[in-house]
């Protein structure tokens, strides 16, 4: 989180315009869904000799714990819009991006659910 917080002192200068404030939602949205692909890349690696119904069972619920780590992750990090140059602006994109996760895991969980009943669980 160190060249996080680095970055947010850069875009917090005097010197930096409106228009490069914009972008710290973005960073910080991109900074947290690498460490949620991070850790879906490692936890997919348990599904690798299921074959099937099994193996998708066991990618959505990766998927479907992935997303909750994202969604916990958005959620701290949104507390760094506080340093933003224009703090309402930054919340509300982020407010806008976690919706948009929030979203994908209904899906997911929609999906969990049809997989289940496919396979009699």
């Amino acid at each position: 989180m160190l060249i996080l917080e680095i970055y947010l002192d850069i875009l917090t200068g005097e010197k930096i315009t409106e228009v490069a404030s914009s972008y710290t939602s973005g960073m910080l949205y991109s900074t947290a869904k690498k460490q949620a692909l991070d850790y879906m890349t490692d936890a997919s690696r348990a599904c690798a000799n299921r074959q099937g119904i099994d193996e998708a069972l066991c990618m959505t619920n990766v998927k479907i714990e992935t997303q909750k780590r994202l969604l916990d992750e958005l959620a701290r990090v949104a507390d760094f819009c506080q340093r933003a140059n224009d703090p309402n602006k930054c919340r509300d994109d982020m407010a806008q991006k976690i919706r948009k996760e929030e979203s994908e895991l209904v899906r997911l969980n929609k999906t969990l659910s049809m997989y289940r009943a496919r396979a009699g669980k």
